[in-house]
């Protein structure tokens, strides 16, 4: 079922590469791409797509956990619906340190997949500070990378060779973009679609803004590409989905570039339990006419189509009409590493077990890290898990008291610690599910704590 359309389509798009400039905390070194007195600050950005898809039958990742047998497991044994991506953003603003930020159609990662991503790239590129955000857009039609959804206790969902594959993928993404460069103005654009988190909360708890930045050719005006988020969990093809799908970020992307030029990231944000609602009539055209099909599943694939294509009109609407260019030249990168506490039985028997990977769990304690880059008037900070939107007002909060501005938030960024909630959240059983996964009660109140000691180490504005 894997059809020789799609290996195709997969080979041409991953040699599509649009090159791109990089920047680093550099405002005491020449700029690679200085700006014009009274213009929109400059930066060196490219861009790289590569594809991370899969041909052999694997773990499909989400949707619960499986015990006993292996073949209770989700495989993709229906085939590839739409292909799978590494796309890479490098920005640069000076001859120093460089950021790539990489969107990854995959469930989650790692911290030790990131670290290994980290360490060969740097070495490539002979970058040593080369700073790194892998972010995941969390679909749950994409192999089981993290270990939890194969047959538990004893197998693992975790492919070795797909591992390997994609790594290099990764890597070499970043690689890409790295090697074509050019100057470019950058811009950000707010839009809204609505999400089925609680009605009753103000809408900045809703996290359902998007937020788009976009890289500009200062002399044509062309669109180079762009980097979109919003929060919602990419599950519109449901669990008896069984084909190879990025769900609705590849349709997003695949209607976006039918308007807007260039190479196009999308990244998740506070998706924890944040999903599309679907009304009757959300339906339109599948435009990968060449993809397999599941046929238990009715009309997901076009309900796909309609939100993809809805969110991008979104986008390009706000583009277009209410972009706002970044002024200051300013590019930082803020790292902080942090114990973390993890008391989730389940997490810790699978790491004995070697069913997911070691993250050097010592008396219920792990490490994990949270980053900041400013980008200009822009703020963009990762959240290692998937943190419920409550906790969005709270972490944008203390951002703005250092600086104002938009903030974009890449859930699942370096880290995948499972759902991050609020006590109150935690010890609610209608999140029964969520808090099976979930490392500890009170993980918000962590990452809030690990945001505060960060933002130390950020001058205000």
């Amino acid at each position: 079922m894997l059809i020789d359309t799609w290996k195709k389509v997969i080979w041409q798009a991953s040699i599509i590469i649009n090159l791109s400039v990089f920047t680093e905390p550099g405002a005491y070194a020449q700029s690679l791409c200085p700006s014009a007195p009274g213009e929109a600050a400059q930066f060196s950005v490219g861009f790289s797509q590569l594809s991370i898809t899969p041909f052999n039958k694997l773990t499909l990742g989400g949707y619960g956990t499986y015990f006993g047998l292996k073949s209770d497991t989700r495989m993709n044994g229906e085939g590839i619906h739409d292909p799978l991506f590494s796309t890479a953003l490098w920005l640069q603003k000076d001859a120093h340190q460089a950021v790539a930020l990489v969107a990854l159609d995959l469930v989650g990662l790692s911290q030790a997949t990131v670290e290994r991503v980290e360490k060969e790239a740097r070495r490539r590129l002979n970058r040593p500070g080369l700073e790194i955000l892998l972010a995941a857009t969390h679909t749950h039609h994409s192999p089981d990378v993290l270990g939890l959804w194969g047959a538990l206790p004893l197998f693992t969902g975790r492919d070795n060779g797909y591992m390997n594959f994609m790594e290099d993928a990764v890597v070499r993404s970043i690689e890409a973009a790295s090697k074509a460069s050019e100057c470019a103005q950058l811009s950000w654009a707010r839009s809204f679609k609505e999400t089925s988190w609680h009605p009753e909360l103000p809408s900045d708890s809703q996290e359902e803004q998007v937020l788009t930045l976009v890289a500009t050719n200062p002399v044509s005006g062309t669109i180079i590409g762009t980097l979109s988020q919003w929060a919602a969990h990419p599950t519109l093809l449901k669990a008896n989905n069984n084909t190879i799908s990025s769900d609705f970020p590849g349709t997003f992307r695949y209607f976006l570039a039918q308007n807007i030029p260039g190479i196009h990231l999308y990244v998740n944000g506070m998706l924890g339990n944040s999903y599309i609602p679907v009304k009757e009539g959300d339906v339109y055209p599948d435009p990968f006419t060449d993809g397999d099909r599941d046929k238990d599943v009715s009309n997901g694939y076009d309900q796909v189509a309609y939100h993809g294509r809805d969110l991008a009109q979104k986008v390009m609407e706000a583009v277009t009409n209410q972009r706002q260019p970044i002024l200051s030249g300013k590019l930082a990168f803020y790292n902080h590493v942090f114990p973390f506490d993890v008391n989730n039985l389940r997490f810790n028997v699978a790491e004995r077990l070697k069913i997911i990977e070691d993250r050097g769990l010592s008396e219920n304690r792990t490490n994990t890290r949270i980053s900041l880059i400013e980008v200009g008037e822009l703020k963009i900070g990762t959240i290692p898990g998937e943190m419920f939107p409550s906790g969005s007002s709270q972490i944008r909060g203390l951002i703005h008291a250092k600086s104002p501005g938009p903030v974009m938030f890449l859930g699942i960024g370096n880290d995948w610690l499972g759902y991050l909630m609020h006590e109150e959240e935690f010890n609610d059983n209608k999140y029964k599910y969520q808090r099976d996964i979930a490392p500890h009660a009170k993980a918000v109140s962590k990452i809030l704590t690990g945001y505060k000691n960060l933002l130390k180490n950020v001058p205000e504005n």
